[in-house]
């Protein structure tokens, strides 16, 4: 995946702003206060946002409570909206876009009938849904917007343009969830009123799946227009990966981790919301000082006196490991190394003593833990000072 741009509104520093990213390298400068750092927390507000729609979770809510506390003062009347602008360049995401929506049409196309034969309709859907024909979503935007009311939600979307019909350049929208409209097709000039749905089942065949009888593949030759919903309609595609009874189906657990026999794990569609969350998860890397989000503090002050405490105590046990005798500095090091797999960071901070020989209750020592790379530091020789080689402290070394 290339992000090919971002732009927010009402978010943070961003009143209305908007970056395109270049196809090698952006580097974005400025002073600090900026908003430099308010680039990563968009981002990971969509990353967020795209897993809360495909599974939510306390720690996906308590995420985007911290952004809509982030929202501007000034915010505009339409509410906050982010959008990440992307396109799928690896024949992997594109594969896993595909076999989604191959397996939601199977899944549509075969209803509720149990030991059909399906092999028609997969003859039909592997030979006429191929990767060319799919190609419209393999570029647009991931929308992320708040009316920021109290009773509002979060909603997600994609965007991507696709030639409807008399060969007419159409602007549409993947709904992502939630609401009554998750994981439908909407044209974004009928958004808020298209009321009618259907399935893109019902689109190909051009009247509702027979529920009860053998099931029929489409006839004629695929276009990717004859998913794209009818003005005023939507039209849904989702699959419940319970029971994958077609090839594409079982190769889409593979794609995206899911076990159908796992408790759990197969009491709900899946929609294109865990195929956009498993491509940013697997295709995007983001490294970056991954500061406080809006509302959080996360630093605490110790005195130096609270580095005699239980060995446990975290603060006591670096300070120890990264004053130690020379043999030891790989392990400190190592310390850095492991941190940067896990979400964990620990940043130690040491004022200069006010006496430079007795260790000072009054000199704080400011220990900050974040989701972040590692960025564990030692003190320059000019910071180091007889405090920190004390008698006291001596000891307390010398029994580690």
């Amino acid at each position: 995946m290339r992000l090919t741009g971002v732009s927010a509104r009402g978010l943070l520093s961003f009143a209305d702003f908007s970056l395109d990213l270049s196809e090698r390298i952006t580097v974005v400068v400025g002073p600090n206060g900026a908003g430099k750092s308010n680039l990563g927390r968009v981002l990971e507000l969509v990353r967020c946002a795209v897993e809360n729609s495909h599974r939510s979770t306390n720690e996906h809510a308590n995420v985007l409570a911290t952004y809509l506390a982030g929202r501007r003062a000034d915010l505009p009347a339409e509410g906050l909206e982010v959008r990440l602008g992307f396109e799928l360049t690896s024949d992997h995401e594109r594969d896993l876009l595909v076999t989604f929506v191959r397996a939601a049409t199977e899944y549509q196309l075969l209803g509720q009938t149990s030991g059909a034969d399906s092999s028609k309709i997969e003859a039909w859907v592997s030979r006429q849904m191929t990767v060319d024909k799919l190609s419209p979503l393999f570029r647009g935007s991931i929308v992320v917007s708040h009316n920021a009311l109290r009773d509002g939600q979060w909603t997600v979307s994609v965007d991507f343009t696709a030639t409807a019909s008399r060969r007419q350049r159409k602007d549409f929208r993947w709904m992502l969830g939630p609401g009554h409209l998750a994981d439908a097709i909407v044209a974004l000039d009928d958004l808020g009123t298209a009321t009618t749905g259907e399935t893109i089942a019902h689109r190909l065949l051009g009247k509702a799946p027979n529920t009860s009888g053998v099931p029929a593949a489409p006839s004629g030759v695929f276009a990717f227009t004859r998913v794209l919903p009818k003005a005023r309609r939507t039209a849904s595609c989702a699959i419940d990966l319970g029971r994958p009874s077609t090839q594409n189906a079982r190769r889409l657990t593979e794609l995206i981790g899911v076990d159908p026999l796992g408790q759990g794990e197969h009491n709900h569609q899946y929609g294109l919301a865990v195929v956009m969350a498993t491509i940013l998860r697997e295709s995007v890397i983001q490294i970056d000082d991954a500061r406080l989000r809006p509302g959080e503090t996360a630093s605490k002050s110790y005195r130096v006196d609270d580095l005699h405490g239980p060995a446990e105590n975290l603060p006591r046990a670096l300070f120890l490991l990264k004053n130690a005798e020379a043999t030891e500095r790989p392990r400190y090091e190592g310390v850095g190394r492991r941190s940067g797999s896990s979400a964990a960071v620990v940043s130690l901070t040491w004022l200069p003593p006010i006496h430079p020989t007795t260790p000072s209750t009054d000199a704080p020592m400011s220990c900050r833990v974040c989701s972040s790379a590692s960025t564990l530091s030692s003190p320059s020789p000019a910071r180091r000072s007889a405090k920190y080689r004390s008698s006291s402290l001596e000891r307390e070394r010398g029994k580690h």
